[in-house]
């Protein structure tokens, strides 16, 4: 026996416009435009477009086959995957 149930929705805009924020913002971690595909490592090396001391570095063990860049086709965006046993570091201290 196979039940099924039909649930109306109504959708409606929302009033509120959401968007990245920008104050004190101290770097951008934007995997737009990265891929794994790129021919070296160093090229798929994430560096902030505005302060070019602010980088990401990988350990030399880091999973670039099923981690790395990627792209959710459900959430319609990219983003960056960091396996088990893999690090990945940004070179910024929060709290200094």
């Amino acid at each position: 026996m196979v039940a099924s149930i039909s649930i109306k929705l109504f959708i409606k805009k929302s009033e509120y416009e959401i968007v990245s924020t920008t104050d004190s913002l101290v770097f951008d971690f934007n995997p737009e435009g990265y891929t794994n595909s790129t021919t070296t490592i160093a090229e798929r090396l994430w560096k902030d477009k505005n302060n070019s001391n602010i980088s990401l570095s990988t350990n030399n063990t880091f999973d670039w086959v099923h981690g790395g860049w990627g792209y959710d086709d459900t959430e319609k965006a990219p983003y960056f995957c960091i396996k088990a046993g893999s690090r990945a570091t940004i070179n910024y201290s929060l709290f200094d």
